[in-house]
């Protein structure tokens, strides 16, 4: 499961807005909208890119459950 919060809250603390996170990454600013509300999960790729540019570690965003 990926932990919405966290992207949101980490890219509010950087003072970035959507279309930032979307240039940086290459996607649409309406796909990091899908990402960041649950209705889209993001490729692993996305999600590498997603935790370079917001500074945070993978098992941030990435919820395991047993």
């Amino acid at each position: 499961m990926i932990n919405t919060d966290h992207i949101v809250c980490r890219r509010y603390a950087l003072g970035m807005t959507q279309k930032d996170v979307a240039g940086a990454i290459g996607l649409g600013v309406d796909q990091v909208c899908r990402i960041e509300t649950g209705k889209a999960k993001p490729s692993l790729r996305t999600l590498v890119s997603l935790c370079r540019i917001l500074k945070t570690e993978p098992n941030r965003i990435v919820q395991w459950y047993d």
